[in-house]
């Protein structure tokens, strides 16, 4: 009898803690349940708008895959944002929207030529600080130069924006 009154009151205790216990601090738990992409964004929350142009032509006009990766400095785990295939001459825009701004929001901008190939043309720009005002402003370009010395191409990432200077990460200049 002592069993099934024990197993009963754990049952209980587990049923009844599974909508109140926290599995995580407070602070990065949601007020609400998730409601998927219907959710409004909270009123603290800030918008990192990133515009990415694919200056590659090469004969073949292969896409480019772009990535953006968000985290925070206060939890430094980088998490995919977007990951796209763009064509050569074209400009993708999307965004990222931090919900915590005192912890410090940073951004990360990958790119690779050709798109899904593995390849040693993979270029990585990363700001670790920005400026919202309200929101930040990102312009990354990647781009592709003929290097008749050594008969091959060079490729190119420059990002810049969010009261940051221009970075650059590749062989071409």
């Amino acid at each position: 009898m002592f069993r099934y009154t024990s197993f009963v009151l754990v049952l209980a205790m587990v049923g009844c803690a599974q909508h109140v216990t926290p599995f995580a601090p407070t602070g990065l738990q949601p007020a609400m349940p998730n409601v998927g992409a219907a959710a409004a964004k909270p009123a603290e929350s800030v918008t990192a708008n990133v515009a990415f142009q694919n200056d590659v032509f090469i004969p073949g006009n292969r896409p480019v895959e772009f990535t953006v990766y968000w985290s925070y400095a206060a939890n430094p785990f980088w998490h995919v944002e977007v990951q796209r295939c763009v064509k050569p001459g074209a400009v993708f825009d999307t965004k990222v929207v931090y919900n915590y701004i005192k912890d410090g929001p940073q951004i990360k901008f990958g790119a690779s030529y050709p798109c899904s190939i593995i390849t040693g043309n993979h270029r990585a720009v990363t700001f670790r600080s920005m400026i919202f005002d309200p929101n930040a402003h990102f312009h990354v370009r990647y781009r592709s130069e003929y290097d008749f010395n050594i008969e091959r191409f060079k490729f190119e990432m420059c990002a810049r924006g969010g009261g940051n200077n221009e970075v650059c990460h590749g062989d071409i200049r």
